[in-house]
């Protein structure tokens, strides 16, 4: 009879000098010296300050004290076992490590645990399976892997996944952390004030599975002006979407699109926009972007939806009571934002969507179609000296060759956007890269979108928020007296609410109630009440 087919359960066996572990026609830890290896490692190992541990496949406690004992302040170690029967083990090996340390900075996720880890750390607060309270990445500077046994053999993709998408997952915390001290009180300010508008706007789900037509989305790359004829000549055959930047190029080729997408929050895309308010587009722009649109646009034209640009407790709130149009996650590009609605207008996946300009690299010279922002304003600069090429962004020390006869560029960034676009439309049906297709139809198909409004009323919820900031400002200036029982639990409680008064500190990653931290919060009250009067 043969046997090597069937599983057998893993088994503590004694060692030389110790115990070892049988699994599967395997020793997973030596046979002779089972400690050695993994002791010696880790008394190898320099840690830093911040430093959370993949402890992969740490069935026995070898290891796991030693590494413990070494950890200095604000370390972490997750236990981490995708097999379902060496789980089991860590289970017990686990249990005795708590009796013997108490209140360790040590976790066993469970495995369904393990395949959300990435994104369980992102958020500001998780309790483990285990018990373990999870505050905050912001603790944490850097993931380190460190396999304690052969047990990684029987998932070694799956580790090796694991450790990539955690590395990856705290760079981008940090890397927000960086874009919110620089545009985070902007984001904050920019939606509040455009929540105060919303009730007079279209909501952006009217347009959800309407559009029969065939979809064509515009990005502002180069090309952009391929087929562009073509699509002139048959503009009514289809429902045109552009991102920002792509808007003017469009306009030079007497192309209006039918909509608009918008998430910059700064001024500077205002260029985009002159001499468009006569035209008949719909603007659907971020909630975070610059409300100041909305002078320059009829607010009945625009559609907002909520790019969740943080975990935020004053979101979770305004979630909470409805107040929030529809949600997405934070794409970086409003090219993929376009494309990702697109997909959503469509009234089911027969209808094509065709887009142009999405091009995430470049050519030597240029790194957007002509007419754009960036392109005039290398018109309007260039002279002898500075030519109208901008050979620097090919040729740079960040940029990538893509094309050994330099004629293709992209940069890190961009190849990001890339790759996140790729995993978002790669399993969407009928969608068409820089290829068009006329209808043979001679009808025009007509765009469907009901009238439906809000029917929220977001007034209750801004007179409640001035009461809560003009609360605080007296609690801060003493003109409101609490005794010292009360006040730093009242204060948090209010603050955190409103968390959008600190999110852009630099070390806004979690409330501190010390007194530079409350002074801070002291100046932003004062710059947010103004928005609430």
């Amino acid at each position: 009879m043969n046997n090597t087919n069937i599983k057998e359960k893993p088994c503590v066996v004694p060692a030389k000098q110790g115990f070892s572990v049988s699994y599967n026609q395997r020793f997973l830890y030596s046979k002779y010296n089972p400690s050695k290896l993994i002791i010696d490692k880790v008394s190898e190992l320099s840690i830093l300050p911040g430093t959370i541990f993949l402890c992969n496949s740490a069935i026995l406690e070898y290891g796991i004290i030693e590494l413990y004992s070494k950890l200095p302040e604000n370390c972490l170690m997750i236990l981490c076992e995708f097999d379902n029967e060496l789980h089991k083990l860590m289970k017990e090996t686990f249990e005795q490590i708590k009796n013997k340390i108490p209140n360790c900075q040590i976790i066993l996720p469970s495995i369904e645990e393990l395949y959300l880890l990435p994104n369980i750390i992102h958020k500001s607060k998780y309790t483990f399976n285990c018990g373990y309270n999870f505050k905050s990445l912001g603790f944490y500077k850097r993931f380190v892997r460190i396999d304690f046994s052969a047990g990684t053999f029987f998932n070694e993709k799956l580790y090796d996944e694991l450790n990539v998408a955690c590395v990856n997952s705290i760079k981008t915390f940090w890397a927000n952390r960086v874009t919110l001290v620089k545009f985070g009180r902007k984001y904050s300010y920019n939606l509040l004030k455009n929540l105060k508008k919303i009730n007079q706007t279209l909501p952006i789900s009217n347009y959800f599975n309407k559009i029969e037509k065939p979809i064509i989305v515009f990005g502002a790359g180069q090309t952009l002006e391929k087929d562009i004829q073509t699509i002139k000549s048959n503009r009514e055959q289809f429902f045109i979407l552009c991102a920002d930047t792509a808007l003017q190029p469009l306009l030079k080729h007497k192309i209006s699109p039918d909509g608009v997408f918008i998430e910059e929050a700064q001024n500077v895309i205002k260029k985009a926009f002159l001499g468009t308010s006569k035209e008949d587009f719909r603007l659907f722009a971020g909630l975070s972007s610059i409300p100041e649109l909305s002078e320059y646009i009829d607010i009945s034209k625009i559609s907002y939806f909520t790019s969740l640009y943080t975990n935020a407790n004053y979101l979770e709130n305004l979630n909470t009571k409805n107040l929030l149009p529809y949600q997405n996650m934070p794409f970086g590009s409003v090219g993929i934002t376009t494309m990702y609605y697109a997909t959503k207008f469509r009234k089911d996946d027969s209808v094509p969507i065709f887009y142009y300009g999405l091009d995430f690299s470049y050519s030597a010279g240029y790194t957007h179609t002509r007419n754009t922002i960036a392109h005039v304003e290398r018109l309007c600069k260039s002279n002898r000296i500075n030519k109208v090429e901008n050979y620097n962004a090919a040729f740079s020390a960040t940029s990538i060759k893509l094309s050994k006869d330099n004629s293709c560029f992209s940069t890190p960034v961009l190849l990001n956007y890339k790759n996140l676009f790729d995993s978002l439309f790669s399993e969407e049906k009928n969608i068409f890269m820089n290829t068009i297709k006329l209808s043979e139809n001679k009808f025009v198909l007509q765009v469907k979108v009901n009238d439906k409004t809000y029917n929220k009323n977001v007034d209750n919820f801004f007179a409640k928020e001035k009461e809560k900031l003009v609360r605080i400002k007296n609690i801060l200036t003493g003109t409101e007296k609490l005794s010292s029982e009360t006040i730093e639990e009242t204060l948090t409680q209010l603050i955190t609410s409103s968390d959008y008064l600190y999110l852009h500190f630099p070390d806004g990653w979690q409330f501190n109630y010390t007194q530079s931290f409350l002074n801070r919060i002291r100046n932003e009250v004062e710059f947010f009440l103004k928005l609430y009067e």
